[in-house]
C-alpha cells in the first residue's frame, strides 16, 4: 500500500508539472517532449495566441455526371445547446472531424503526385463517408467534397481551397 503523503506528493508534483507546461518558452517545450506516458497536457489552457482560422469541410452533391450543386458545409453533429460551455456531448465528433480533415491536407500535401495514396487513406474515406451520408436520399448520383481553411486575421473572412476530392458516386 502507498503511503498517503506519497500519493499526495506525486499529485502535487504532476499538478505542478502540468501547470508550468502552459508556459510556452523552449525549455518547457522540451520538457513535453520527454513525457513518455503522456501524463502531460498537450494542450495550452491559457492562450496567449488566439484561435485564427478554422478548417471547413464543405460537399456538394452533383445533379447527374456533369452538373454539380452549390457547396455545403458539413454539419457538425448536434445542435448547440447552451450547456455546451461546460460540457459539450458532440466534442469528440467535432474534433475527429477536424483531425480527419487535418490528416487528409496532410496526405494530399505528401502525396500530390500520387492522388490513390489519399483516396485509399482512412481519413479519405471517413470524409466521403460523412459527406455520402449528407446526400442520401436527395436523389444525386454524385459528391465532392473539399476541405476549406477560413481566417479572420485581417479583420475580414479569408477562405482558402486546401483540398478537393475527387467526384464519386452514392
Amino acid at each position: 500500500m502507498i503511503p498517503a503523503w506519497l500519493a499526495i506528493g506525486l499529485l502535487a508534483g504532476w499538478l505542478l508539472i502540468s501547470a508550468v507546461t502552459q508556459i510556452r518558452l523552449p525549455k518547457v517545450r522540451r520538457l513535453r517532449r520527454f513525457d513518455p506516458l503522456g501524463l502531460l497536457p498537450k494542450w495550452n489552457l491559457f492562450s496567449p495566441r488566439p484561435i485564427v482560422s478554422d478548417l471547413i469541410v464543405r460537399y456538394r452533391p452533383y445533379a447527374n455526371e456533369r452538373q454539380p450543386l452549390e457547396w455545403s458545409e458539413l454539419p457538425y453533429p448536434g445542435p448547440r445547446r447552451l450547456t455546451d460551455g461546460v460540457f459539450t456531448r458532440h466534442r469528440r465528433a467535432k474534433r475527429a472531424l477536424y483531425w480527419q480533415a487535418t490528416r487528409v491536407v496532410a496526405l494530399y500535401g505528401s502525396y500530390r503526385a500520387q492522388p490513390m495514396i489519399v483516396i485509399n487513406s482512412v481519413p479519405y474515406r471517413h470524409l466521403l463517408a460523412r459527406v455520402a451520408r449528407e446526400v442520401r436520399g436527395s436523389g444525386a448520383v454524385g459528391v465532392q467534397f473539399q476541405v476549406i481553411k477560413i481566417s479572420c486575421e485581417t479583420g475580414s473572412e479569408n477562405v482558402v481551397p486546401l483540398f478537393r476530392s475527387a467526384i464519386h458516386k452514392v
